[in-house]
């Protein structure tokens, strides 16, 4: 949406906590909890593509007459590839090579998942050929992009070797936070004229909903949490759904893109996109870089992302006041996900994460 011009660096650090002293307490706490984490994601990240790699091991006949629906009768397995991006959005997924040399991931899902699944394709497919550096589905020789065999749902997409991204740097990286600005600008632009075609997600909604879970399933954490949720009730409830909507990606983490040496090759993991408020893919951006570091949200990355996103001008100058709250409330989808996992100590990083971006800079609005 395109509006007036807003520095939105400058709207950030207006919000930051004046007591050095605390700022740097908050900091060391942070850095503690993040130690702890950083470790515990990485072997997460391991053990899922392990899962993911033994999830490959399927039958060779079947793989053949799935792809022969793409026209590929000659194939060779490579299981030794990194395939980025999440290995829950799949049943299981694997890389095969025709003869030319060509590579593509085949992706195995449940019948439930066709018509959700069929969506995202026609919307990546739709931004593909506007421009946008995404990776669309191949359509098989029916003309479909999900395709149908042995009681299961099929997606084939070409393999891209992206560059991985080291998490302990990424963060210091203005060229990368510039990148993904630029990217959902051009989302932002692409989308600007498509008409919703399902409701628009609202996050007060999505809270109160999380919070009646946890009522009933793990009371326990409710002490942390109900203060949060009760400032989010007094000071961005009443206006949240008011921010206009927009085609969002939903997950723009800088996990989710594919990476070359200086540019964004394709961004990928469409599973969360949608109608959406305008700012909530880069209040994610922003909640996600931020929590890698106890200097994050002052890093290079975030700086350039809202430096860019700013100067593009597509977001609302009215609507802005409201962004740090934004990157607030989208962290209980956070804690949804790590209450799914069982992730204790994910559980408890996300509850002090989340006083932490409400006392730096949520009370100050």
């Amino acid at each position: 949406m395109a509006g007036g011009s807003v520095d939105i660096a400058q709207l950030l650090q207006t919000k930051r906590p004046r007591n050095e002293e605390t700022c740097c307490s908050a900091s060391l706490v942070l850095g503690y909890r993040l130690a702890t984490i950083s470790a515990s994601r990485r072997i997460i990240l391991i053990l899922g593509e392990a899962l993911d790699m033994t999830r490959q091991v399927l039958d060779l006949q079947k793989i053949a007459a799935i792809l022969k629906q793409w026209g590929i009768r000659r194939f060779d397995i490579r299981p030794n590839e990194f395939i980025h991006g999440s290995p829950e959005r799949a049943l299981a997924r694997t890389v095969v090579e025709d003869p030319k040399g060509n590579r593509y991931v085949l992706e195995q899902l449940s019948s439930a998942a066709f018509e959700n699944k069929n969506r995202i394709a026609e919307r990546i497919d739709r931004l593909h050929r506007n421009g946008l550096c995404v990776s669309p589905y191949l359509k098989g020789d029916d003309g479909h992009w999900i395709q149908r065999q042995h009681g299961f749902c099929w997606q084939l997409a070409p393999f891209i070797q992206g560059i991985s991204l080291n998490r302990n740097i990424y963060w210091k990286e203005g060229w990368r936070g510039a990148a993904i600005g630029h990217f959902l600008s051009d989302l932002s632009m692409i989308s600007s004229h498509w008409k919703p075609d399902g409701p628009v997600f609202s996050l007060p909604e999505f809270i109160d909903n999380l919070l009646q879970r946890i009522e009933r399933n793990d009371p326990k954490h409710l002490p942390e949490i109900v203060p949060i949720a009760d400032f989010l009730r007094r000071r961005f409830y009443p206006v949240a759904d008011d921010v206009s909507p927009a085609f969002c990606h939903g997950d723009p983490h800088p996990l989710n893109t594919l990476w070359g040496e200086h540019q964004i090759i394709a961004v990928i993991d469409w599973e969360f996109c949608g109608w959406k408020s305008s700012l909530y893919d880069a209040a994610l951006v922003v909640g996600c870089v931020g929590a890698e570091a106890p200097k994050a949200l002052q890093g290079d990355f975030i700086s350039a992302f809202l430096d860019t996103v700013g100067n593009r001008r597509i977001y609302l100058k009215e609507e802005m006041d409201l962004f740090p709250m934004f990157v607030l409330a989208i962290r209980f989808g956070w804690l949804s996900e790590w209450l799914r996992m069982k992730d204790v100590e994910m559980i408890e990083f996300e509850r002090f994460y989340m006083n932490l971006l409400k006392t730096s800079y949520c009370d100050k609005v």
